[in-house]
């Protein structure tokens, strides 16, 4: 399970963007124009499993792989991890990085293993006793791809000129995301 614990400063695209996609020069919409940015960036977040902007967030498990496997975090790009902490007996305890275990920050989603010569040590048997701490995200607007940030306006214009799921009149139609088939190469999926 994942808990935001820092949230994005900014937008990946703001609401002038959105409003020159829409083809809006006022700004009194400006504020409901931001909840839709907001809500189509969650929407392909959740989607591709990333974390679009810089933020931290937690992993929580219940236990550590299995000796020799890989901890797998689908929140793409990881640039760091803050804490990796396991309930032993009742306290947490750290782990180190670079002693008690290695990160993998070039793999989609990142990987997280033993450090060589040392095993994941034994968590005490209760759910969330392994907590991870990590930082996701690109370090600011500019540096998400295109391809993202035009996903998200066609979500986020999408759902302005469509606030309802279905369009009822002589036919009924369904509104599917279409945007989110430009984004099927970059989803972060483990194999």
């Amino acid at each position: 399970m994942f808990k935001l614990i820092t949230a994005p400063a900014v937008e990946p695209v703001t609401v002038s963007e959105l409003k020159s996609q829409l083809r809006i020069t006022g700004t009194s919409q400006d504020t409901m124009l931001l909840a839709l940015t907001k809500s189509a960036r969650q929407n392909v977040e959740d989607y591709l499993r990333y974390s679009l902007i810089s933020a931290t967030w937690e992993l929580y498990l219940d236990s550590f792989p299995k000796a020799g496997e890989c901890l797998w975090i689908q929140k793409v790009p990881v640039t760091a991890i803050t804490t990796l902490t396991y309930n032993l007996n009742g306290t947490m305890t750290a782990l180190t990085e670079n002693t008690d275990f290695v990160s993998d920050f070039n793999s989609k989603p990142c990987r997280l293993f033993e450090a060589y010569g040392k095993s994941w040590p034994s968590a005490r048997n209760i759910r969330n006793s392994v907590v991870v701490r990590f930082v996701s995200g690109y370090a600011n607007a500019a540096a998400v791809p295109d391809l993202i940030k035009q996903a998200i306006l066609m979500i986020a214009a999408t759902m302005y000129e469509n606030p309802m799921d279905e369009v009822t009149g002589t036919i009924t139609q369904k509104y599917d995301f279409n945007s989110l088939w430009y984004l099927r190469p970059l989803r972060s999926i483990r194999y």
